[in-house]
């Protein structure tokens, strides 16, 4: 009776290394998810980046055309202060498409750790099978 209650170390090992595969597990889907969501949010940020800058390049484009009609000290301002922030937008931009490029590198590598893990977790199973198989209690 006392050998039914004593509980066999090698199974409370393996049920232990089963629950923290499986909150590595989790914890890699949960990071993967994060990702994503930051990938998608520097991709909308970029395509907004672009549209404002297109915006900004059309309204310089009009001012350019009202300043050929009548040049004025103001309009000069207005032009050259169009021209820097078209520029500013386009350097928000660039850094925008850098960091969805980041995120996607860092999914994809996050994406090749978890299947390499999943095999390594396979073998490591394989082999206790095998050898609880040759070596039976």
């Amino acid at each position: 009776m006392a050998t039914a209650k004593t509980k066999d170390p090698i199974a409370a090992l393996e049920k232990e290394i089963q629950q923290l595969q499986t909150k590595l597990e989790k914890a890699r889907e949960r990071e993967l998810t994060k990702l994503e969501r930051a990938q998608n949010s520097a991709k909308q940020k970029a395509t907004k980046l672009r549209e404002k800058l297109r915006q900004d390049q059309q309204k310089l484009k009009d001012l350019k055309a009202k300043a050929k009609k009548n040049a004025t000290a103001a309009l000069t301002r207005q032009i050259e202060r169009a021209e820097a922030n078209i520029e500013s937008l386009r350097q928000q931009e660039a850094e925008a498409k850098t960091l969805a490029q980041t995120q996607r590198q860092s999914i994809s590598d996050i994406k090749a750790a978890q299947r390499h893990s999943k095999k390594r977790q396979k073998v490591a199973a394989d082999a206790m099978k095998a050898y609880d198989k040759a070596h039976p209690l």
